[in-house]
């Protein structure tokens, strides 16, 4: 058996093209693909295509098919399957690193949080978008309703990653404090209008709503609202992220 060798020219060509944002996003991303996590994944996809299928072959009488997708898509995707990925890889990103205490090596290298959202961000946006625009289709959404689940899931997913890794600098127990916060607050608590307001499922139900132009159950806003209010959430989150990490100390 043959292999490529690791020769001097390689690595020269790493140091002089690889830079320590690459270099950090390739370390981070190995990490968090793990079996156990992929089983998170493939178990939510299962039951998402089963529930869509068999959404898809009931049919109430008055409703459209493309209504009960939509509604499917908002109450157990952006509630459930979005956020639940989102914590489970996000807060592996540095979560991991600061359990086996290996953080440490990392310090040295600049804006390692940028990289660890990078890295969340490229297992959690195909992994809730691809399965739930799926679904859309398997439960008789229409092109709209598909294009407005792939964007509202994908946006959703970046602001839900940036909140969980600045959870996993700041928290301890992070894993439970997040679904605490996913199953009380985002699934109960922000039922009701006033708290939807400081939900994130909110805006992207909204952006689900009004890009298909169908209505769902929080879907109040404009996808512009939703953008106005969800791109600052995650700009604020990397930032409290950044501060929390330049003040990490060695113990």
């Amino acid at each position: 058996m043959s292999s490529t060798p690791v020769g001097p020219l390689p690595a020269a060509v790493d140091r002089r093209t690889v830079t320590p944002f690459s270099m950090l996003y390739r370390v981070l991303l190995r990490e968090i693909v793990t079996p156990g996590r992929l089983g998170v994944i493939g178990a939510l996809t299962l039951v998402a295509v089963l529930a869509s299928f068999a959404i898809g072959q009931s049919s109430p009488e008055g409703m459209v098919e493309a209504q009960r997708a939509a509604e499917f898509v908002e109450i157990f995707g952006l509630v459930v399957v979005v956020p639940i990925v989102a914590l489970v890889f996000a807060t592996a990103v540095i979560g991991d690193l600061r359990e086996d205490q290996t953080l440490v090596y990392l310090w040295l290298r600049p804006m390692p949080p940028a990289s660890a959202l990078a890295a969340a961000a490229t297992v959690v946006v195909p992994a809730v978008a691809i399965p739930l625009g799926a679904s859309a289709v398997i439960a008789g959404g229409d092109t709209d309703v598909v294009v407005g689940t792939l964007v509202a899931s994908a946006v959703g997913a970046v602001a839900y990653c940036a909140v969980f890794l600045a959870a996993s600098v700041v928290l301890s127990r992070v894993l439970l404090w997040g679904l605490a916060y996913i199953l009380i607050w985002e699934g109960f608590i922000a039922s009701s209008d006033g708290a939807a307001r400081l939900a994130i499922r909110a805006y992207t139900s909204s952006i689900l709503a009004d890009v298909s132009s169908y209505e769902v159950g929080l879907g109040i806003h404009s996808t512009t609202t939703a953008l106005l209010v969800l791109v600052p959430v995650t700009i604020v989150s990397m930032a409290l992220t950044v501060w929390r990490y330049s003040g990490s100390t060695v113990d």
